[in-house]
């Protein structure tokens, strides 16, 4: 992808809503970074990205939930039935 950069929120809206799983903070992150999609110097960008989701869901009125210890996925998905994370919840 070339051109503007998006937040490390937008980039796991987009990647989640692709992927249309439950993924981890640092999948997202890795997918991000690989497919262009956010620019970090930052040493811990996946520690960054699970910070703004948790806080974001935090303020309530969030597009993304948490799904298991440490994964998120979009609120209105509902995921793979096979999904462990899905049937644990």
């Amino acid at each position: 992808m070339t051109g503007r950069k998006l937040s490390f929120k937008d980039a796991a809206i987009r990647i989640l809503g692709v992927t249309g799983e439950p993924m981890s903070a640092r999948d997202i992150t890795d997918r991000a970074i690989a497919d262009g999609l956010i620019e970090t110097t930052g040493k811990t960008p996946a520690a960054t990205m699970a910070a703004q989701l948790y806080v974001d869901i935090n303020k309530g009125k969030s597009r993304f939930r948490k799904v298991g210890k440490g994964r998120f996925a979009l609120k209105d998905q509902s995921g793979s039935a096979s999904s462990a994370d899905v049937i644990i919840q």
